[in-house]
């Protein structure tokens, strides 16, 4: 899904009167989680190193209990 996608379902969620208001802020909160997960993803593919590096590094803390 791309942000032009995202961002009109987001407008379509935000006119909708037929929800809720904490329905929307729900679903807006999805898509907000959405849009940062895919530019996860895409910082992944375009700095492989970098994020292979990072992933190492966290699992260290963790285990050392940070």
């Amino acid at each position: 899904m791309n942000d032009e996608q995202i961002e009109k379902i987001k407008s379509a969620i935000e006119a909708a009167d037929h929800i809720p208001a904490e329905k929307k802020a729900e679903l807006l909160a999805l898509f907000a989680n959405l849009k940062l997960k895919e530019s996860v993803e895409k910082f992944e593919a375009s700095h492989p190193d970098l994020a292979a590096f990072v992933n190492r590094y966290s699992t260290l803390l963790s285990a050392l209990g940070f």
